[in-house]
């Protein structure tokens, strides 16, 4: 996948699909077939396109997912379930 526009709907792909599994566990691999490449050139293309890590962009997105069920008077055991995070401290973290 050489082509910059290609490569660009395919981060612009990925992050959609990013967004309807938020709930799930997403792995580099699953994105880079969703992509039709290698997981090392996804990796690098993400970054050189997303600006961020596919790790940090995945946070990223789910910290807003819970921080807007927060805000929507949603509990904080429920969020902290529901943003896949792996300890309660480190979804604590996030927050601070």
């Amino acid at each position: 996948m050489a082509d910059y526009n290609e490569r660009k709907k395919a981060v612009k792909d990925c992050k959609r699909y990013i967004e309807t599994h938020l709930y799930e566990k997403i792995t580099i691999h699953d994105l880079a077939s969703h992509a039709h490449t290698s997981d090392m050139s996804f990796r690098r293309y993400f970054v050189e396109i997303g600006g961020y890590t596919v790790h940090q962009y995945v946070r990223l997105r789910r910290i807003h997912m819970a921080a807007r069920y927060l805000r929507h008077g949603g509990d904080v055991a429920t969020a902290f379930k529901a943003s896949c995070f792996s300890s309660q401290s480190g979804f604590a973290k996030a927050f601070q």
